[in-house]
């Protein structure tokens, strides 16, 4: 094995790295299911291509708003309790839809609130986690650390809107917003045995 892979694999054989890394990968693919089946149930809900163009943007515009405020943050506060603060946040945000959409509250207004709230929460985890990559592999295995995540990244947001809209189809809106809240709470969990414990 030569050349990259060779680093990957010396980053993988770090156990802290290796469990962020899986941890991650998850939760990227639960943040895909989610966003697919938020646009999903809007459109369910009203028949509205405007309504599900307007979801989409309300879940970008916090990454444009808040991009460089999330980096300083990470900077200067405690990374790991802001990954942990993050990731439970979005826990609890993506639980709340599903009794308010059991119950009949559910509207576009709060679907796109829902939306902006967990992209502000991604966009002050994601800086939060990268500047936790050193620590987890060493100095001489950042670049290959970074490329997994991303890579790993966007594959799992091309699998989950498959796997959301596939769930969403043949199970219903409210299990695909399960799984999600089920993925933060693993890595969550998974960043408080490794950092904490």
């Amino acid at each position: 094995m030569t050349g990259p892979f060779r680093k990957y694999r010396t980053a993988l054989q770090r156990p802290q790295f290796l469990q962020l890394w899986l941890s991650w990968g998850l939760s990227r693919l639960g943040d895909g299911v989610h966003e697919i089946a938020l646009v999903l149930l809007v459109w369910q809900l009203t028949g509205s291509a405007t309504l599900m163009a307007a979801v989409a943007i309300c879940s970008m515009i916090p990454n444009i708003v808040f991009a460089f405020v999330g980096g300083a943050v990470a900077d200067r506060f405690d990374r790991k309790r802001i990954m942990v603060l993050c990731e439970a946040g979005r826990s609890v945000l993506v639980f709340t839809l599903v009794p308010l959409y059991l119950v009949g509250w559910i509207n576009s207004f709060w679907i796109c609130a829902f939306a902006i709230l967990s992209s502000i929460l991604e966009t002050f985890f994601a800086p939060a986690q990268f500047a936790m990559i050193p620590a987890a592999v060493g100095s001489e295995n950042v670049q290959a650390a970074q490329g997994l995540m991303q890579a790993t990244s966007r594959m799992a947001m091309i699998a989950g809107p498959a796997i959301g809209a596939t769930i969403f189809g043949l199970i219903g809106p409210s299990m695909p917003f399960l799984l999600n809240a089920a993925s933060f709470c693993r890595f969550g969990a998974r960043i408080v045995k490794d950092f904490y414990l």
